[in-house]
């Protein structure tokens, strides 16, 4: 099977850790293209690209920003506000919305625009589930207008993946109290109800890979959405 080259923003991220760790790891990505404000461990195979000012590079379309994106097969998208803006969000709309409408629409849509440019054929991103453009919580509006905006591109392959809850289970390098508390959430969120059910970051990760492999495999072109439930199934899937 050919060999890719795969390209991660928001790449120290819940997701984008794990999903960069995969790309490294596995035999069928030649190269991992990583752009991220700081740098990133170095490791085979991957190139960390600084921009310390996202608005600069994803809201202007210079040449020398599409270049960047030019011989890579896959945009791999994980970019999201940080969890404590999405709590923040609930209790104070004017403080916390500018920053979801400015990293979860503007630099998403910014970025993918970019990589069409470049020729990037296929754009793979995390979004979220229960979207509606009417929704009482910006959060859901401004996703499912990141959406529309992402799918009017005209990307050959275009891969949306809506997990419900997302779970972050301590690594073993946090800190302790952060620990305790990031797996109190994963335990709560871990017996939710089905629909509901939380989804790892890892799983995320790992599924993002997995549709790729099955796509490129079977040849398959177009849209596709994916559940958490659907997630799931991809991940039981042998490669």
């Amino acid at each position: 099977m050919k060999k890719y080259k795969a390209i991660v923003i928001g790449a120290t991220g819940g997701v984008g850790t794990y999903l960069v760790e995969k790309l490294i790891a596995s035999d069928l990505c030649s190269k991992v293209t990583v752009i991220s404000r700081r740098k990133c461990p170095k490791a085979p195979k991957l190139t960390n690209i600084i921009w310390g000012d996202f608005s600069e590079h994803l809201l202007k379309e210079k040449d020398e920003n599409i270049e960047v994106f030019k011989n890579h097969d896959v945009l791999f998208c994980c970019l999201g506000a940080p969890e404590k803006a999405l709590i923040g969000l609930m209790f104070n709309k004017k403080k916390y919305k500018p920053m979801f409408q400015t990293i979860d629409y503007d630099y998403t849509v910014g970025v993918a625009s970019v990589a069409f440019k470049a020729g990037i054929s296929h754009f793979s991103v995390v979004s979220s589930s229960g979207l509606s453009e009417k929704g009482t919580f910006p959060y859901i509006r401004i996703k499912w207008k990141m959406e529309q905006a992402v799918k009017s591109l005209g990307f050959k392959n275009l891969s949306i993946f809506h997990p419900s809850h997302l779970m972050k289970p301590a690594r073993a390098e946090e800190k302790f109290f952060k620990k305790i508390v990031l797996n109190f959430i994963a335990s709560v969120a871990s017996v939710m109800p089905h629909s509901q059910k939380a989804i790892t970051v890892e799983s995320v990760a790992e599924a993002m890979i997995k549709e790729l492999y099955f796509r490129m495999n079977s040849k398959t072109e177009g849209l596709y959405y994916y559940e958490a439930d659907d997630m799931r199934a991809l991940i039981k899937r042998n490669m």
